[in-house]
């Protein structure tokens, strides 16, 4: 599970004023960690234990820990409390830009999706492998898809597994993008400033590495990051130096670096953002090499013939769960001579 301290003073329910006191950073947070966890994500606000889950529609739910009394009518009343009321409506505010980062975040912490996923990248390869003149690559990663074709795209992608993809190349690319990671440019300032420029493009691609392989708990999470940006390479490396499909176009299309939030304009300007980015972009993928870190499977080729949609949703709640708060109940009932 991934560990976030939500007791520090960074959060608190002021029962007086009843306000929520919360950072925006940990708002982001908790959104994420929300939306990685499998069941429900226990948090403390104010010595009082709460717990959080996600649904489908990517709206997350905060309810008061099932302890102490009143258990039974708890069940039953949803958000309970002004605190968890108050989490739920800060945690539910976000735009749209928010909103596709989490959900795509929670997608990516699904076996199914991330099995899926490789395939997907899989598939683009032996495309961009067979036909790199095609014209059909111009625009690869830089022209958008249809934004609600994706999202229903990637749904499946997250509930059943997929045996071919029916997108066309440019709808390929933009899944692939969506699982980038990204960088924060000022986390490579020193080695631009150190090494020369041979030695200087190797150290920016380990440091890029260094930093993927923490920057993520879920396996299926790394996992996607690294099938993203291995397909990416992989594209590059097929690209020209020039041309409608080049190295320099995907470079600039495939950014894998920004500047920290706060930055003005005149500080962009100084770092030289505009042309930092690309040149550290072309960096990472030019040396990047097939499973990196050693934790992303073989991809496995999809299959000619056409997708398949099986149903059914894996439970996001584990049957463990539910025994266990059954076990609890009977506890309780016992205790005070409850009888059915």
């Amino acid at each position: 599970m991934v560990v976030i301290n939500t007791s520090a003073p960074s959060i608190s329910w002021n029962a007086f004023t009843r306000k929520l006191v919360i950072s925006e950073d940990l708002v982001n947070s908790l959104r994420h960690v929300t939306a990685q966890s499998q069941g429900y994500y226990p948090f403390c606000v104010n010595g009082k234990e709460y717990r959080a889950n996600m649904d489908r529609d990517g709206k997350i739910q905060v309810l008061r820990n099932w302890e102490g009394s009143g258990l039974i009518s708890r069940l039953f009343r949803t958000n309970h409390g002004h605190c968890s009321k108050a989490l739920a409506e800060k945690l539910n505010t976000m735009t749209k830009l928010d909103f596709n980062d989490l959900m795509q975040h929670r997608r990516e912490c699904s076996p199914t999706y991330a099995e899926n996923f490789s395939r997907l990248c899989a598939e683009l390869k032996n495309r961009v492998d067979h036909d790199p003149d095609s014209e059909d690559l111009h625009g690869l990663f830089r022209e958008a898809s249809d934004e609600q074709r994706l999202k229903e795209f990637m749904d499946s992608m997250e509930t059943s597994k997929l045996d071919s993809f029916d997108l066309g190349n440019k709808d390929l690319a933009n899944i692939v993008k969506r699982s980038k990671p990204v960088l924060d440019i000022l986390k490579v300032q020193d080695i631009i400033a150190k090494h020369e420029q041979g030695e200087k493009d190797k150290k920016i691609a380990a440091r890029f590495l260094e930093v993927l392989c923490d920057s993520y708990a879920s396996m299926e999470q790394k996992q996607c990051k690294e099938n993203a940006l291995s397909t990416m390479a992989f594209c590059y490396s097929r690209a020209k130096v020039d041309g409608k499909f080049s190295k320099t176009s995907l470079a600039g299309s495939m950014p894998l670096f920004c500047i920290p939030k706060g930055t003005t304009y005149e500080d962009a300007a100084k770092l030289g953002v505009s042309d930092q980015v690309p040149y550290l972009t072309s960096a990472v993928l030019s040396n990047w090499s097939e499973r990196p870190s050693g934790t992303n499977p073989s991809p496995v080729p999809p299959k000619s013939k056409r997708s398949v949609i099986q149903g059914g949703v894996s439970s996001s709640v584990s049957m463990d769960i539910h025994r266990d708060l059954i076990s609890e109940l009977n506890q309780r009932f016992n205790s005070k001579n409850i009888h059915r």
